[in-house]
């Protein structure tokens, strides 16, 4: 329970610093070490905490694996009612400061939201899950692309465009319905197989990767940003992106007072976003607005198998009229018919935005909207150990692509890049 610096530099606890103190940053009118004693205060004397009794069931239960919390000290427990017993007195009692406003000049106050700032929720309630399995009622993909090119020597390959993945063929896909869907956001990563007798870890490994992202863009601004982007390097990735976010409950994205809160710049929340002229910076280029968000849980008992998936943004969600399916990283038509989902999250790997072409469309024109994909990519050699090879030359990768009528249509560029 010790606190940063409640027994001078570098002697406090985990607990203490980065769970009790943490939680409490944003009221500063109060010391935290003077919060951690009246809360061991609060343990012994109130909840009754008693070393002969506890004591020797905590000694062993210390030793267990502290992320799983398999098993956790009778004390750790105490410690939790005790911060949540103080958060409560304080915050019923004192404004904190918004923390929109903590760098400012001129810094504001706030009564408390909600135990989403600061972040004290451990279990999200409102999603069962389990562990990732495939389901008769999840639609059904082919494979998308796979990369199989490794030979030549490594100077060679690195800087070699040829069989590259085509990202026209990663961006529509269909299912074994011969339905077609068009892939939002993914990323891919292909490594080349480890030699039979060599050790992975001392082996330089051949890899390669792409990062696809969508955007919306208005009608009347999509012919002028695309033939501006087909000139652009994605690289550093300065282009807008969607956001990740994890204090919100899966049920609660779009409507929740939760969700609101994050849902502005300071937070990482996004609408419609400005693209500038790299030169210019005066000269708005267009308007987009990605179309991905990362819902993710990140606390509570089983952190491996806690949800994480990529969701549609709110413009879109309200604008197709989607509907939760049971199903987590699923989302419906008016007809209760799957029309936008992650399949990670049923199946596990890596999470892919997907949603179903025609109904997709339908909205586009709806709104009077365009969609286009950037793509990202890059050549390198992995690997702890290069037995003293330096690579001086490598692969990067830069495109975008549109939907024009049914087709998708752009130009992936290789850039080959010389080590400075």
């Amino acid at each position: 329970m010790v606190t940063e610096y409640g027994r001078g530099i570098c002697s406090y606890g985990d607990f203490g610093r980065y769970t009790f103190q943490s939680a409490l940053y944003n009221w500063k009118d109060f010391d935290p070490n003077d919060l951690s004693n009246y809360a061991c205060k609060l343990i012994f004397e109130k909840y009754g905490y008693d070393v002969e009794k506890h004591g020797k069931f905590d000694i062993h239960a210390s030793s267990g694996d502290r992320h799983k919390n398999k098993k956790e000290r009778i004390g750790k427990k105490y410690q939790w009612i005790a911060l949540y017993e103080v958060l409560a007195r304080i915050s019923d009692n004192f404004k904190m400061i918004d923390e929109s406003t903590r760098w400012g000049e001129d810094k504001q106050y706030v009564w408390y939201h909600g135990p989403w700032e600061p972040f004290v929720r451990n279990i999200d309630p409102t999603v069962v899950h389990h562990q990732p399995k495939v389901s008769q009622d999840t639609v059904k993909l082919t494979d998308l692309v796979n990369y199989v090119d490794w030979d030549g020597t490594h100077e060679n390959w690195l800087i070699s465009d040829q069989n590259l993945p085509k990202p026209e063929c990663i961006i529509s896909v269909t299912d074994s319905n011969n339905d077609e869907w068009l892939v939002l956001e993914n990323h891919l990563s292909w490594e080349e197989p480890v030699p039979i007798g060599q050790d992975k870890y001392d082996y330089p490994l051949k890899h390669l990767w792409y990062q696809i992202r969508s955007y919306l863009v208005k009608d009347d601004e999509a012919e002028n940003l695309i033939h501006w982007l087909k000139d652009q390097h994605f690289m550093g990735r300065w282009f807008p992106e969607g956001h990740d976010r994890y204090q919100v409950f899966s049920r609660e994205y779009y409507w929740s007072p939760a969700y609101h809160f994050f849902n502005n710049p300071y937070y990482g929340g996004n609408d419609w976003e400005k693209v500038f002229d790299r030169i210019n910076r005066s000269n708005v280029i267009a308007h987009v607005l990605p179309t991905s968000e990362g819902h993710i849980w990140e606390s509570g008992a089983d952190y491996e198998n806690q949800p994480s998936y990529l969701a549609p943004h709110e413009y879109m969600y309200l604008g197709m009229k989607l509907q939760y399916s049971k199903n987590v990283g699923e989302w419906l038509n008016e007809n209760g018919q799957v029309v936008c989902f992650d399949p990670s999250a049923r199946q596990g790997g890596s999470s892919v935005l997907i949603v179903k072409k025609d109904f997709f469309q339908n909205f586009l024109i709806k709104d009077k909207l365009k969609i286009f994909w950037t793509c990202l990519g890059e050549k390198n050699i992995s690997g702890t150990s290069f037995g003293g090879e330096h690579f001086s030359k490598w692969l990067e990768l830069s495109g975008v692509y549109s939907l024009i009528g049914e087709s998708i249509e752009g130009e992936i560029k290789p850039i080959i890049k010389r080590a400075q």
